[in-house]
């Protein structure tokens, strides 16, 4: 090693030994200025990251021909299946072109993901049950009792009877957009009634944001 290497080493392990004896004399003052010195650094590199994480699932669901694959049931098509690409605000994004109020399902926990609210270059705006603004209409099951009733934001749960229906079972509505459909797949299940908050009923779940949708298109009216 050359002499004037040698004498760079010893700077640099003497200008870290006073930043670290500054940093503990200060209280942490002296690390924080340097982490927010260098913030930006990290913040673009994770944005490249990200960016890039993109363009990779993009061509990677382009080269397999996952984007908007029909789903048939009994022969006939039942929707389409398509790959969720991420959230924004407090929707959940999927790639696919379909209308406003198609229903969104989640083919691997067989339940119901939300409703599409609109669709803007081939990608679906979906508002999941779990946001506080959802209401759906929904029943339960608790033995021999059937209650209908409405459930806010995919926990909270109204019925307008005078029964105790806490450890009964959650289904959508045949008010609901292929309501019965639904249930006669096996996705109907909501959740579980698990306990009592105010006037509302507290539901437990297991909602998720699933990877692929199965979005079932919203039928006009005859």
């Amino acid at each position: 090693m050359l002499t004037k290497d040698v004498h760079r080493l010893i700077a640099l392990c003497i200008f870290f030994l006073i930043v670290v004896l500054a940093n503990a004399f200060f209280s942490n003052i002296v690390a924080d200025h340097v982490s927010q010195a260098f913030e930006w650094l990290t913040d673009m590199s994770f944005s490249v990251r990200l960016i890039a994480a993109k363009i990779i699932s993009g061509i990677k669901f382009s080269f397999s021909g996952e984007i908007s694959k029909p789903v048939y049931i009994d022969g006939n098509i039942f929707g389409k299946y398509s790959p969720v690409l991420g959230t924004r605000e407090s929707y959940i994004l999927a790639a696919g072109d379909t209308n406003k109020g198609s229903v969104a399902l989640d083919p691997n926990a067989k339940s119901v993901v939300g409703i599409v609210e609109k669709n803007t270059a081939g990608v679906c705006w979906i508002r999941p049950i779990r946001d506080s603004s959802f209401v759906m209409r929904v029943f339960v099951e608790k033995g021999d009792l059937v209650v209908e009733g409405e459930l806010f934001g995919g926990e909270r749960l109204r019925i307008y009877e005078t029964v105790d229906v806490t450890g009964g079972e959650v289904y959508v509505s045949d008010d609901f957009p292929y309501g019965t459909l639904i249930r006669s797949i096996g996705y109907g299940k909501v959740g579980k009634v698990v306990g009592v908050e105010n006037s509302y009923y507290l539901l437990k779940g297991t909602f998720k944001i699933p990877s692929h949708v199965i979005l079932l298109p919203n039928l006009p009216e005859s």
